[in-house]
């Protein structure tokens, strides 16, 4: 309220920069004095000694349990080539079979379209 009420025309320029530098220096004493105090305050902690015990961990592994296990999944990967070996013949013969029926089909189709040619009297030019 008195702000709004005084005159600031009448006072020089240096006047409000100097008050705005004190300002400004009284806000970094301040400051600096409580970061001093809160350093001086703090207590120091000390460190204990660890009071962990370390120790060798269990051997997990050995020569023998490595064998056993590469001769188990030895003997699992011979059973699957097996088992594929299996069924690319299966699939081999599948397919010769299907192979067989198919050509067997497309012959009895062929002489279909033959009779039924000769009927009509079509003559096909094969190209």
């Amino acid at each position: 309220m008195i702000l709004a009420q005084a005159n600031l025309e009448s006072v020089p320029d240096s006047t409000f920069k100097w008050t705005v530098i004190t300002i400004f220096g009284l806000i970094l004493i301040a400051a600096s004095i409580i970061g001093i105090i809160v350093a001086f305050r703090k207590q120091q902690t000390a460190i204990e000694p660890n009071t962990i015990a370390v120790r060798k961990a269990q051997k997990r592994f050995n020569h023998d349990l490595c064998l056993t296990q590469h001769a188990d999944i030895k003997r699992r990967l011979d059973g699957h080539d097996a088992e594929l070996n299996t069924l690319w013949n299966t699939v081999r013969v599948e397919d010769e079979d299907i192979r067989k029926e198919m050509r067997a089909s497309f012959g009895q189709i062929s002489r279909s379209l033959g009779r039924i040619e000769g009927r009509l009297g079509i003559t096909l030019e094969e190209k």
